[in-house]
């Protein structure tokens, strides 16, 4: 059953009641919203088509869809009129049905102007909307102008009217009329029930639900909620019982019988009212619909005044309710959960997109069925496989990498949360934490079994893909989504487990080059971005020429060639069960698409690594690692995930454009070799010389030309051509004074956050962005920062509540804040001490040397002088850089159950007991407890002149 709501709202901005009562309806009609363009306005669950007056604020007409239908405006060529008119065509089941919203301010209606709506109609169809016509065949006493071209242009196509006598407008000091009209096309009369509502809802109209039966009926909604005390007991129980669990399936099913046997139903729309609903509300809106039903029997009587009395008093409750409990959210949004929670609800109402909703288009046809629409998808993501294979040889020596897993590495490795997305079998991260630990022994045992065999259970291999809309992307191409991948949790465990020993195998072998960045320790995009802007500035110091190039590499986890990875794999030394999982992991891998509620048939894949994997950031690490063979000597090349940035300098700006050709030209060819393809449309070049002579010349890929620009986007921060960071300081005020309207919405005169939630919030959602970067940017000289201080100062303000005249020492005391300028260079500092710690074995930027601008003209000192600034601040501190403890990589244990950690106070630990006698009791529970064991406590607590550390205290027996 679908059910459509038509409503002459009168203004929809004030209806506090109406958002609610078309919660289930699936199709919503309104006329007279008072909206304007620049006004949001948002329904839950629904795609809004609006079409407002421009020139008043009065008219307008709004159409909702619910989301799980596909829908799309249809124009419609009518001549110039004063009705309103609407249509939006959406797909039900695969079957098409037009709706037609209509309003009539005057009720003045042209023949020709009807004829040449029904012209542009095809059936089935509703249209409905409010005439503002009266004639006795409707109930009125009167007969208005154009009331009979509208019922002859209704008889005359053989349109049904499915009004019944009931009335639809009411006024005091006026008699009831039926103002608003449903019509639909024949084929739908029979399949349809037309009813009114028994309250206004502030407006004169009251809404009018039509329901028909329209493709298969779907049932009700409803929230599953998994009682896990219970879950837990009871699964644990039948493992004990167990000897053996004989392989991964069998766990499988036993945790789906164990999920349905404690699983609650319930009734998604159980709560019928928002949180903020109390019993007077209702007590007075079943009042208010007492004495309107009352006041519609009599067009004089005291129950209008009454009716009208009642619904001021609930609208004035209402608004107290939502204050109040406006109050309570506002006093949690201290917690980092509330508060971007409420960011990303306020980001939300922005006005949908007047284009087609979930309405795909394949080789020029339109697929609306959610099915086919899947189907399509899958047959995208599972297509063009790579037949050529390369010969893998897995009889290499055994590793380390290749032993079996402990029980201290699966404890490590357990998802942390627990109400993740699961895969096809149905285990969520919250299933593998009840088990207890001889539990988790036992399927350890069976991830063994298939480490040792290679023979991965077919639920690990499928993918259930859940496709993404790329921003800014047109939402009717399949190429615009981004194929997310939820598979088995088990298995990710077990990725976890691998990447552990990878991560361990890269640092002790020194695998990767110094450029490599992205999924590694220690390879953060802050160590990118400073390593590309010291060559830049050391380029510019010698007085060269100098030409960026980023480059792209299109759908590139989805290229991947799964035997080229395992290759490489094997060349950098991972052989054993290592490659052979990996191997195992990649081919024959099978996935399906859930669109729409609707599950696509299996496809399989034997290209691309899983986005959404754990392993798979590190596969291709591995993939692009040889990438730097290829480049030429006096040539910087960085790397991070696909983003690839290529810098050329040379006294010769013809030297610069061949290295530059030819080291993009090997790329290109090594990405042909390797199954990837470049992008030139996404690729950037960039002239960061500050010569007067300008390139004249373009660089291409693939005879496409990549197209220049003035400034480059390294992964978040915009590099200008002249390295005045402008366009970055721009864009980021931009984005913060945004962030800044949203939260004004959260504190206001006389209700909203407080003044420490605010700037909590001014601190993690806008000043986390200004700083983002700070370790480049803080170079920049103070007059560019002042872009991003002033939005700063304005933001402290607004969460202080301090007028804008207020001193700007007077505002950092009232906020307890500091100079945006001042965090920038400390934070630019603690960067680079961070990689002074970190030595030459794991910090790029320390073994290059580019921490301290060494090699840089004075002139280009005193203009970067952060390099500069912090040593003279290390010095001032009496702080010696040959001083630093050097990181030292840590040794995993090779023993389990060596070292066991408590958090937990001590049974005697009392504020009132005594110290001496505290010192007595915990020797005696020392000597009872830990007797033969190695103590190393600390209470990690810090001051304001140092912090604590651990003391070591060695016990014999």
């Amino acid at each position: 059953m679908v059910y459509l709501i038509q409503w002459n709202a009168r203004g929809l901005r004030n209806k506090a009641l109406a958002k609610d009562s078309f919660l289930k309806a699936d199709i919503v009609a309104i006329q007279e919203t008072f909206l304007t363009p620049s006004v949001n306005f948002a329904l839950p669950n629904k795609i809004l088509y609006r079409t407002d007056r421009h020139n008043s604020p009065s008219g307008g007409l709004l159409i909702g869809i619910n989301k799980t239908f596909s829908s799309h405006l249809v124009n419609l060529q009518l001549p110039p009129s004063e009705v309103e008119v609407q249509a939006v065509r959406i797909v039900i089941e695969s079957k098409s049905i037009l709706i037609i919203n209509v309003y009539s301010p005057h009720g003045n209606f042209e023949s020709s102007f009807l004829e040449n709506l029904y012209a542009s109609l095809s059936p089935p169809f509703f249209i409905v909307g409010d005439f503002n016509i009266h004639h006795p065949i409707l109930g009125s006493s009167r007969t208005s102008r154009s009331a009979n071209v509208v019922l002859d242009w209704i008889s005359t196509h053989n349109m049904c009217i499915l009004n019944t006598s009931d009335p639809t407008y009411f006024k005091q000091g006026c008699h009831p009329s039926l103002l608003d009209l449903s019509i639909c096309s024949p084929d739908l009369l029979y399949e349809t029930k037309w009813t009114v509502y028994n309250d206004t809802l502030d407006s004169d109209h009251c809404p009018v639900e039509i329901s028909f039966n329209y493709g298969n009926s779907k049932g009700p909604s409803v929230r599953r909620r998994i009682h896990w005390g219970k879950f837990g007991t009871s699964l644990n129980s039948i493992l004990d019982r167990e000897n053996d669990i004989h392989s991964i399936q069998s766990f499988e099913k036993l945790c789906y019988q164990e999920k349905n046997n404690n699983t609650l139903i319930k009734d998604m729309f159980s709560k019928k009212f928002p949180p903020w609903w109390s019993s007077e509300c209702s007590y007075l809106l079943g009042q208010k619909r007492k004495f309107l039903r009352l006041a519609k029997q009599s067009r004089f009587n005291p129950y209008w005044n009454r009716a009208k009395h009642i619904a001021a008093k609930l609208r004035k409750l209402i608004i107290h309710l939502k204050r109040s409990y406006w109050d309570k959210l506002c006093d949690n949004a201290g917690s980092s959960k509330t508060s971007f929670r409420i960011i990303r609800s306020l980001r939300s109402r922005d006005i949908p997109q007047q284009n087609a909703h979930r309405l795909i288009i394949l080789e020029g046809s339109n697929l609306t069925s959610p099915l086919g629409q899947a189907n399509a998808f899958g047959s995208m993501f599972g297509s063009s496989p790579i037949s050529e294979g390369i010969p893998l040889d897995f009889s290499g020596t055994a590793t380390p990498m290749d032993s079996e897993f402990s029980i201290r590495e699966l404890l490590q490795s357990l998802p942390k949360k627990l109400n993740g997305s699961p895969g096809s079998d149905g285990i969520t991260g919250r299933m593998l934490r009840c088990l207890t630990l001889v539990n988790l022994k036992k399927i350890l045992s069976l991830v063994n079994k298939i480490w040792l065999s290679g023979n991965i259970p077919p639920s690990w291999k499928h993918s259930v893909i859940i496709p993404i809309l790329k921003p800014g992307k047109n939402a009717s191409e399949l190429k615009s989504y981004r194929p997310i991948s939820l598979t088995s949790v088990l298995c990710k465990t077990t990725e976890r487990m691998i990447c552990r020993r990878l991560t361990d195998f890269f640092l002790k072998e020194n695998i990767f080059h110094p450029h490599h960045f992205g999924f590694l320790p220690f390879g953060s995009c802050e160590s990118l971005q400073m390593m590309f802007f010291n060559t830049l500035l050391k380029a510019r110091s010698n007085k060269e020429y100098i030409i960026a190039a980023s480059l792209d590499i299109s759908s590139a986890y989805d290229s991947v060639w799964p035997d080229g990875v395992v290759y490489k794999a094997l060349q950098i030394g991972l052989s054993g069960h290592t490659a052979r999982w990996i191997h195992e992991f990649l081919t024959n891998r099978t996935l399906q698409v859930r669109w729409s509620g609707k599950l696509s048939a299996s496809f399989t894949s034997n290209r691309g690594v899983p986005q959404g994997c754990c392993i798979s950031p590190y596969l291709f690490t591995i993939y692009l690692h040889d990438v730097f063979e290829i480049i030429p000597p006096g040539v910087t090349c960085l790397i991070y995930a696909d983003d690839i940035f290529i810098i050329c300098s040379d006294p010769s700006l013809q030297n610069v454009k061949t290295k530059l050709q030819i080291t993009i030209q090997k790329i290109q060819i090594w990405c042909q070799n390797w199954k990837l393809k470049l992008d030139p449309t996404k690729s950037t070049v960039v002239n960061f010389s500050n010569k007067r002579q300008t390139p004249n010349f373009q660089i291409s890929v693939d005879n496409v030309y990549i197209p220049w620009s003035n400034n480059m986007k390294v992964l978040g921060i915009f590099f200008s051509a002249n390295l005045s960071f402008n366009c970055h300081f721009n864009y980021v005020a931009k984005k913060a004074l945004k962030r800044l309207g949203y939260l004004r919405a959260l504190g206001g005169s006389n209700w909203g956050a407080n003044t420490v939630h605010l700037l909590r919030l001014v601190n993690a959602c806008i000043r986390s962005i200004c700083e983002f970067g700070a370790h480049v940017t803080s170079y920049a000289g103070s007059t560019s920062w002042r872009k991003l201080e002033v939005v700063h100062h304005n933001c402290l303000r607004f969460a202080a509540g301090l007028p804008r005249w207020t001193p700007i020492p007077v505002m950092f005391a009232e906020t307890g804040e500091i100079r945006l300028r001042d965090r920038s260079l400390a934070l630019s500092i603690s960067f680079l001490l961070r990689h002074f710690a970190l030595g030459d074995n794991f910090s790029p930027i320390k073994k290059s040397n580019l921490c301290t601008l060494d090699g840089l003209r004075p002139s280009f000192k005193e203009r970067f002088s952060g390099g500069t600034n912090w040593l003279n601040f290390l010095k001032d501190a009496n702080v010696r850089i040959e001083n630093f403890i050097p990181f030292v990589y840590p040794v995993e244990l090779q023993q389990e159950n060596t070292i066991s950690i408590h958090t937990n106070d001590l049974p005697f630990q009392q504020s009132e007991t005594p110290y001496p006698t505290l010192c007595k009791l915990f020797d005696e529970y020392v000597n009872k407890e830990w007797n033969s064991s190695i103590l190393i406590a600390t209470d990690a607590s810090k001051g304001e002149v140092g912090v604590s550390l651990a003391s070591l205290n060695i016990t014999y027996n």
